[in-house]
């Protein structure tokens, strides 16, 4: 990643996701992603203040791995099994059979900056990366990326309000970065980079393959107004870097609510100045988890 700093714990040696995970490109992993798509929900007042407490002194206590990008954003990851266990019965309530993934995985997350346009999956350079631990055909591969949680912890100003938009596009790959019609340079991401969303298959919600001519329609004039621009018409995302799109579910970050949504999702946030007052900081805490093998 542009302008990465890493600060690992001595001790650290957790196993993460792509220690499980197959091959995104085999048929059988394609296979399972694509059957077990569903929508994103979000489940309000879910998590107490207590719960968000404690999880923001878990991060800096208890995390393994910190690192921050070009952009300011900074990342705690690792020992987050600690924080599904102590949030058991309200992950299984929204996300029945989360506790049968073999990790969880995802980050903390501490942002100056609205989130692009990207999915969550996995990426590849770590599978890779991987494979002289674990050959692609060991017996531990047998998972693929399934679905995220995102449990907003706290945003300042407090009063501010800002949205997290899910697209009903889904790519059965890696994770990447969208940026149609764009190019790469300036982007703080450690995911490959899309600049042209015609080539891209994508899926609904259902499994069923959206028509690649889809990818070159306009994005919602009403939504962009709504979400991704200010009052006085200037754009908090370019236009045509959602060419193609449909918004599927459109949520407000607050704190306590709980978000599920496919991990091969596209989603994007922006920073509230097209509601009033924008915000400055936010954390969050991002859980992945994975689905065996069809």
């Amino acid at each position: 990643m542009h302008g990465e700093t890493v600060l690992t714990h001595k001790n650290w040696s957790e196993l993460d996701s792509a220690s499980f995970i197959r091959d995104l490109y085999d048929p059988q992993a394609q296979s399972t992603m694509r059957s077990n798509l569903a929508p994103s929900q979000c489940f309000k007042e879910l998590i107490s203040k207590e719960q968000r407490q404690w999880l923001y002194a878990f991060a800096f206590r208890d995390g393994r791995r910190i690192r921050h990008n070009a952009n300011g954003t900074i990342f705690i990851s690792g020992n987050l099994k600690q924080c599904y266990d102590y949030l058991e019965n309200l992950i299984e309530m929204a996300l029945p059979g989360a506790k049968n993934s073999p990790i969880v995985d995802g980050n903390f997350f501490i942002t100056p900056s609205q989130y692009g346009l990207h999915t969550d999956s996995l990426r590849q350079e770590d599978y890779l990366q991987n494979l002289n631990s674990f050959p692609a055909q060991h017996a531990q591969r047998s998972w693929v990326p399934w679905r995220n949680i995102i449990i907003p912890l706290w945003v300042t100003p407090p009063e501010s309000e800002s949205q997290i938009c899910f697209f009903k596009q889904r790519h059965l790959d890696w994770a990447h970065v969208y940026n149609h019609g764009n190019k790469t340079r300036g982007i703080a991401s450690s995911y490959p980079i899309i600049t042209d969303m015609s080539k891209v298959q994508f899926y609904d919600e259902t499994g069923t393959e959206i028509p690649m001519l889809d990818n070159s329609l306009p994005y919602s004039e009403e939504h962009f107004k709504n979400f991704f621009q200010t009052p006085d018409g200037k754009n908090l995302t370019p236009p045509v870097r959602l060419t193609g799109l449909s918004p599927e579910n459109t949520f407000n970050w607050t704190p306590g609510d709980l978000l599920v949504f496919d991990s091969c999702q596209l989603h994007s946030t922006n920073n509230g100045a097209n509601r009033g007052t924008p915000w400055t900081l936010k954390m969050g805490l991002l859980l992945k988890f994975l689905h065996p093998i069809n």
